[in-house]
């Protein structure tokens, strides 16, 4: 009797060892493979990255000189450290179809309306006519990717709208600012400025700032971004100014 339950139990432990190896590393979404989550979220997507741009403010007096340019959801493809010395990062795009969230523009607080407007406007290429259809359009195309974190597309630029303004780039860039256009400085002084704690990535073309990337967690905990590779086209030198678009 003794050897039968062992042989059972034996089985059993069998069983185990051939079945977890194929159920440990599916990720959910349907990424399949070996990617950390770095800042030690559930697996899936990994980070937000929340990027602003230099922009042709609507009131050119006032601004502000930089608005946002989108609020996604990234994994990164490669790991992160310490296995790799820089990340690759990858916009989620795993997104189900019946995990779409809705939006309401009706719905929208009139004054959270007033400052998308100003601080979200639609894109200069005349792709998305209003401001309401571009709206819809990151709404869909971005929100409902984080769809574990937001049921209505309202909460969605909402959170845009805090995220915006926790970071105050104004004091730092723009009429009231630091530093205003074409006035040169060192970047690492624009690095300091905006916190050492949030260490976003800067993105240039030639010594002109065009957008800054910031990074969070899923429970919006600001950290500071990975280094990825280098490259070129848009990193930026020690020394950099900004231009509004028409003054180029």
């Amino acid at each position: 009797m003794a050897s039968r339950e062992m042989a059972i139990i034996g089985m059993g432990f069998v069983f185990l060892l051939m079945v977890v190896p194929l159920t440990s590393n599916a990720l959910p979404g349907g990424h399949h493979g070996e990617h950390i989550n770095a800042y030690g979220d559930d697996r899936g997507y990994d980070l937000v990255l929340f990027v602003l741009q230099v922009t042709n403010p609507r009131d050119k007096e006032k601004g502000p000189y930089l608005t946002i340019f989108g609020l996604w959801a990234e994994y990164l493809q490669n790991g992160g450290p310490p296995e790799t010395e820089y990340v690759i990062y990858k916009g989620y795009k795993d997104c189900l179809e019946n995990r779409r969230i809705t939006f309401n523009y009706g719905m929208l607080d009139p004054y959270l309306r007033e400052r998308l407007h100003e601080i979200w406007p639609t894109r200069r290429d005349g792709s998305y006519p209003t401001d309401r259809a571009f709206w819809l359009h990151e709404v869909e195309q971005h929100g409902s990717c984080m769809a574990d974190i937001f049921t209505r597309g309202e909460q969605y630029l909402q959170k845009a709208k805090e995220l915006y303004e926790q970071i105050g780039i104004g004091q730092v860039l723009g009429p009231e600012g630091r530093w205003s256009p074409t006035i040169e400085f060192n970047t690492e002084d624009l690095l300091g400025a905006i916190g050492t704690e949030r260490r976003p990535l800067l993105e240039c073309e030639g010594n002109h700032l065009v957008r800054i990337l910031f990074c969070y967690s899923k429970h919006w905990v600001i950290k500071p971004c990975l280094p990825t590779y280098p490259d070129p086209a848009r990193d930026c030198p020690d020394r950099i100014s900004y231009v509004l678009p028409q003054q180029q």
